[in-house]
């Protein structure tokens, strides 16, 4: 699971920028743009665990909402760190592959909750 999840955080920035036509999110140098996708991956992978807990404790959407700006704001400053790799036009246009990053961690830990309580409940 933690392969398929690198896979689809990594290839989030690169689909944006192709279902955008590179207009508002485009990639530069291709090298430069997978070297963003992998360290963007390898973080929020990293941070997993932390946001795991963090979202069974407090299941609100004001945290949803931090998360997703969080996770903009790394992705704004990335893009802006490594040159020449993806072209956002404003911070407003990293919300989208932040939201679509926080719709895959969102539908992968309620996937693990509904495995875990199973698993309780079976273990009776």
């Amino acid at each position: 699971m933690g392969a398929l999840r690198l896979i689809l955080i990594a290839g989030t920035l690169p689909a944006c920028a192709w279902a955008l036509g590179g207009k508002a999110i485009g990639m530069m140098e291709i090298p430069r743009a997978l070297a963003v996708s992998g360290i963007l991956a390898a973080v929020v992978l990293l941070f997993w665990g932390l946001w795991r807990k963090v979202w069974q404790t407090l299941r609100t959407p004001l945290l949803m909402l931090g998360l997703v700006a969080a996770d903009a704001w790394f992705i704004y400053t990335l893009t802006q760190v490594i040159e020449k790799s993806y072209h956002l036009e404003s911070f407003w246009w990293a919300l989208l592959p932040s939201a679509v990053i926080n719709l895959l961690r969102a539908i992968s830990l309620g996937k693990s909750g509904r495995r875990h309580r199973n698993e309780d409940s079976s273990g009776e």
